[in-house]
């Protein structure tokens, strides 16, 4: 079993969708289980998070924002082997 973890940054001027391209600091050997993308916001309700184009190498973060605006500092961990 390989745990991986980090942060992803974004930054909002207004409402919309980003994505930053997360290369894992290890690359899986055989299968990722599972990607838990994290949001930490001081604004409830506001921004959401979630994750695509998983490989054992990296994966794609996006964050969402209903208009709310700031940079926000993500965290994600990863689990497989």
């Amino acid at each position: 079993i390989i745990l991986q973890w980090g942060n992803s940054l974004f930054t909002f001027s207004s409402a919309g969708v980003l994505s930053n391209t997360v290369t894992f600091p290890i690359a899986f050997t055989a299968q990722v289980y599972a990607v838990l993308p994290s949001l930490v916001s001081n604004t409830p309700n506001s921004f959401n998070s979630s994750y695509g184009s998983l490989s054992l190498s990296s994966f794609v973060f996006y964050c969402s924002s209903n208009g709310a605006t700031g940079t926000l500092d993500n965290t994600w961990f990863a689990v497989g082997r």
